[in-house]
């Protein structure tokens, strides 16, 4: 069984810096008004997952773009039965990530190791 947990969403369209935890009990529902990124955010774990979105583009919107823009990083942490997988995507971004760069890359971890080392 797929459990998600956490998804960490910095620079993805109109979504700055956003974390949302789906390890809670119940039914998780997204709501607010229109234009406050819904739609972004499902795009955005998609993109994630998939490397592509339902529609539209990832590039993070210009009025965001302050003196803090890294560029865009999302991150998906789930687990498959016992063992915690963490997607990591970038796009252009230039924060660390895995102790380089980001840049434009796909990251999988396996209970925190590379699988190509295991």
């Amino acid at each position: 069984m797929i459990h998600f947990g956490q998804t960490h969403i910095i620079g993805f369209a109109s979504i700055k810096n956003e974390t949302f935890d789906w390890d809670q009990s119940g039914l998780n529902i997204l709501q607010g008004p229109n234009g406050n990124g819904k739609t972004k955010f499902i795009n955005a774990l998609v993109w994630v997952l998939y490397g592509r979105t339902l529609n539209g583009s990832v590039e993070t919107w210009d009025h965001l773009k302050d003196e803090d823009y890294k560029g865009t990083k999302v991150e998906q942490t789930l687990w498959i039965d016992d063992d915690e997988y963490k997607v990591i995507r970038c796009k252009d971004y230039l924060g660390k990530v895995d102790g380089a760069v980001g840049k434009n890359r796909f990251i999988l971890k396996i209970n925190g190791e590379d699988p190509k080392g295991v």
